[in-house]
């Protein structure tokens, strides 16, 4: 089994998620076995000079491999994340689902697994609607969305994982995040 962990972010909340969710996986099924990778941006060198916060993983996410056409190809569960912009996914990620529209009128995509998670500044920021847009890519490639369970110890939406942010973007996902992430992968790797 390959798993590929792809994200976009800017202030690092959804990298920090991503790195979490992947050690969590590399632990459960195996280092070799799991992947994490950035969607491009081209205005992140911008945003580094407007924010500070950028500058903070900015290193570290720059030095994560830019996924491709061929590594979702070649994934068999795709876990999937994006910062939430007024309610939806990022342009970024939003021009990488759009680049994938290649495998769809052949259904390469059909039958692979797919687990979505979002980032928010606080819990009226539309994560859940990011969420849907997330799972309703991967309905429309054929993928089978993976649930997140209703019974974990820390609440999560139907659609996927999510981490609030804060307004400024400067709380950074701890505990909970981790201890749902855990429920969460440890629930699904059950029924892969």
């Amino acid at each position: 089994m390959k798993v590929s962990v792809i994200f976009h972010s800017v202030s690092a909340n959804t990298y920090l998620c991503a790195k979490e969710i992947c050690g969590i996986l590399s632990d459960e099924i195996g280092k070799e076995k799991v992947g994490i990778y950035r969607v491009r941006d081209r205005k992140i060198d911008f945003l580094k000079t407007e924010f500070p916060i950028v500058l903070e993983y900015y290193e570290e996410i720059m030095n994560i491999p830019l996924v491709n056409n061929d590594i979702v190809k070649d994934s068999d569960v795709i876990i999937m994340g994006s910062p939430t912009y007024f309610g939806n996914v990022s342009a970024q990620l939003k021009d990488f689902l759009d680049d994938t529209s290649v495998f769809w009128e052949n259904a390469e995509l059909y039958g692979k697994r797919f687990l979505a998670f979002a980032t928010a500044g606080n819990s009226a920021g539309g994560a859940d609607v990011c969420l849907k847009t997330l799972d309703n890519y991967a309905q429309h490639m054929g993928m089978v969305v993976l649930p997140v369970p209703s019974n974990l110890s820390i609440k999560m939406p139907a659609y996927g994982l999510v981490h609030y942010s804060g307004d400024l973007g400067d709380n950074r996902p701890g505990i909970n995040f981790k201890k749902a992430a855990e429920e969460c992968l440890k629930s699904i790797l059950n029924i892969l």
